[in-house]
């Protein structure tokens, strides 16, 4: 299934630039695509923009192999259209993504993700975030989530959301016990 390991077989638009191997893994919980460093992350964010990708990649499993450092990067969020959500699971397997830096304003959903659901988070530290967006939703993992599970995240950072409405639904809490 998902068996599409090279970008040559994705069109990625106004793409300069072509990666060889997009991930390692074969994106199942036995195997998953593994994200090694920010090229990786990077593709994931692209790749999943694009219809064919989102086909393909959109509900698979996805696993940190080490912390990435993104400095050099304003990431677009994964998944920035309503119809077209995250629903994969994406283990940050105890590692950490430092120096995000999202400043998306073509999408109503701004976050690591933008939209997700019935999907899974988990397992992640974020440090030095900088989120900037013009629209409601907008958080560091997720702008928008139904259905999904986020556990086990540790952020550090900051969100400027710059709109008249802020709006939390439906959301719970659950602080890990000790």
């Amino acid at each position: 299934r998902n068996t599409v390991t090279t970008l040559a077989e994705i069109e990625v638009p106004n793409e300069k630039f072509i990666y060889g191997t997009i991930w390692e893994g074969e994106g199942t919980e036995a195997a998953p695509y593994v994200i090694s460093d920010d090229k990786d992350f990077v593709s994931l964010s692209r790749i999943l923009s694009t219809e064919m990708g989102y086909e393909k990649f959109s509900d698979c499993h996805f696993i940190l192999g080490k912390s990435i450092d993104l400095k050099d990067v304003v990431l677009n969020p994964i998944c920035t259209k309503e119809e077209r959500p995250f629903k994969g699971y994406f283990n940050g397997n105890s590692h950490k993504i430092s120096n995000l830096k999202i400043d998306y304003s073509e999408t109503t959903a701004s976050g690591i993700f933008g939209y997700i659901e019935d999907a899974v988070i988990k397992n992640l530290t974020i440090e030095n975030s900088d989120i900037e967006s013009e629209y409601l939703y907008t958080g560091t993992v997720a702008g928008f989530a139904t259905r999904a599970t986020i556990e086990n995240i540790s952020i550090i950072g900051k969100i400027r959301q710059y709109t008249s409405e802020l709006k939390v639904d439906a959301c719970e809490y659950a602080p890990k016990s000790t």
